[in-house]
């Protein structure tokens, strides 16, 4: 009974990582924050690539230290 106990456990802690997903992103790393507006960020490698000449990607140091930015400056210019 324990064994089965435990089989049952394990199962549901290893179905945890089937449920994540990392889709929402465009090619720019981000996507459109719909709760608080602007846009959000994620990859800022991917952002920077897209828009290089925004005021966050001009230090390197800043896109290590902060992966990942929830600022409403960080908006791609309007196509």
């Amino acid at each position: 009974m324990k064994v089965k106990f435990l089989i049952i456990i394990l199962m549901m802690i290893l179905a945890g990582p089937v449920f994540a997903h990392g889709g929402g992103l465009d090619k720019c790393g981000g996507h459109k924050d719909r709760k608080q507006g602007g846009y959000h960020v994620h990859d800022q490698t991917k952002y920077c690539s897209c828009y290089p000449q925004s005021e966050n990607c001009t230090a390197k140091d800043d896109r290590e230290s902060k992966p990942e930015q929830k600022d409403k400056s960080a908006l791609p210019p309007s196509k």
